[in-house]
């Protein structure tokens, strides 16, 4: 049930009544005009909404999935000669060289 207001008091009244039930003025019948009007409206709505749905994931929608990495083989091979040790060059620190605190 729709309703629209009358051009004489300004209630809401039924689009499909006649006459105002308040004070009797006649009502202007609906035009076929009006009802296309409204529903072009409807469809630019429904299209504008339908048409951009990127912008839900531009404006706070979740995050776009990661690519998934590509299996790569990989081996690993022992090397042809045995590696030598590596020696210690560092200074090996003497205990003798630590200062002790005063007793005073």
């Amino acid at each position: 049930m729709r309703l629209s207001p009358c051009p004489e008091c300004a209630r809401h009244v039924r689009v499909d009544a006649g006459v105002c039930p308040f004070c009797d003025h006649p009502l202007p019948v609906p035009t076929a005009r009006a009802r296309v009007g409204a529903l072009l409206i409807g469809a630019a709505a429904i299209s504008t909404l339908t048409a951009c749905p990127r912008a839900a994931t531009k404006y706070g929608g979740p995050p776009p999935p990661e690519p998934q990495p590509t299996e790569v083989e990989t081996t690993l091979e022992a090397p042809e000669e045995p590696l030598e040790p590596v020696e210690d060059t560092a200074a090996p620190e003497e205990a003798d060289d630590v200062a002790e605190p005063d007793a005073s």
